[in-house]
């Protein structure tokens, strides 16, 4: 008989919006603030070309985040992925140019403005989650 430790699966236990989760461990598991962990659900079964065997399932990544509250049993998990606030701006020439018989071509650049939270991707209470 395996009298060894089992250690526990951890899961979303509650989806408080699209930034933060509840996960099924707290303080009684060892968690602490700033712990990181990924959120994933199990998709696809995915099979070798060339032996037909099961490889396993593909993880399909919900979102990474960090524990930024932790009860004894239950820890508040906030994403940590952030989109990138860059985009693209088109100037293009001015009235008083054209006015004047000058011509400039479009100007493309890339303007930066500060990255923004991106929130997990749908996430759902049973999810599965691993530390990082």
């Amino acid at each position: 008989m395996d009298d060894s430790p089992k250690e526990k699966i951890v899961k979303v236990a509650e989806v408080l919006n699209a930034f933060e989760v509840i996960l099924n461990v707290g303080s009684l598991d060892g968690e602490r603030i700033g712990n990181e962990y990924v959120i994933y659900r199990f998709a696809d079964e995915i099979f070798d070309p060339d032996t037909n065997e099961s490889l396993g399932y593909l993880e399909q990544v919900v979102g990474r985040g960090e524990i930024i509250h932790v009860q004894e049993r239950i820890s508040t998990l906030r994403s940590i992925d952030y989109e990138s606030g860059n985009k693209k701006v088109i100037r293009r020439s001015s009235a008083f140019g054209v006015a004047m018989g000058r011509f400039s071509p479009e100007i493309e650049e890339i303007v930066e403005s500060p990255d923004k939270p991106k929130p997990f991707n749908k996430p759902t209470v049973g999810d599965l989650a691993k530390r990082i």
